[in-house]
This record gives C-alpha cells, sequence and structure tokens, in this order.
C-alpha cells in the first residue's frame, strides 16, 4: 500500500544520507 512505498522512499533517503556522510568524512580524512 502506500505505507509500504512511503516507507521504501524514507529508507532510500536514509541511506544516501547515510552514505553520503561516510563520503565526505572519507575525502576530508585524506
Amino acid at each position: 500500500g502506500i505505507s509500504t512505498v512511503i516507507t521504501k522512499i524514507i529508507y532510500d533517503l536514509v541511506g544516501l544520507s547515510a552514505i553520503y556522510m561516510v563520503y565526505t568524512s572519507m575525502s576530508k580524512g585524506e
């Protein structure tokens, strides 16, 4: 249903945010 779609979108956004944070922290470390 709709809630499933919303949940998937939220998980996708959280995942992208986590990857972005890790990527930026790694870039700053160099």
